[in-house]
């Protein structure tokens, strides 16, 4: 089952975890908190209509720790306009997974 609700925890401890640049140091914490956002990701991708993925596709391209931040700063408003569905997931989910792989193997 995909999360339900939206992963704050989760993206606030991604930011810390960059931010205090600890990925190889709290590898595991990282990883469970990508895989936990990328589980709601899916949910909000997998068979949502073309338009709206090609929307999240193109969506500004910011620094991905910024992206993040304005996510967590913005929640409760994007929240509430119903604008979840619209953030840029699969631009973050390419940037997480390509930290964690540089940590794994090298």
């Amino acid at each position: 089952m995909y999360p339900v609700d939206f992963p704050l925890p989760e993206l606030k401890n991604i930011i810390n975890i960059v931010r205090n640049n600890e990925i190889a140091a709290k590898k595991e914490d990282f990883a469970h908190d990508v895989w936990w956002v990328q589980g709601y990701a899916q949910s909000k991708l997998v068979g949502a209509p073309p338009e709206l993925v090609a929307q999240a596709a193109k969506a500004a391209k910011l620094e991905p720790v910024a992206l993040l931040e304005k996510i967590v700063a913005d929640h409760e408003a994007v929240k509430a306009q119903g604008l979840v569905d619209n953030i840029p997931w699969k631009q973050f989910l390419a940037w997480a997974l390509q930290q964690l792989l540089d940590r794994y193997l090298s």
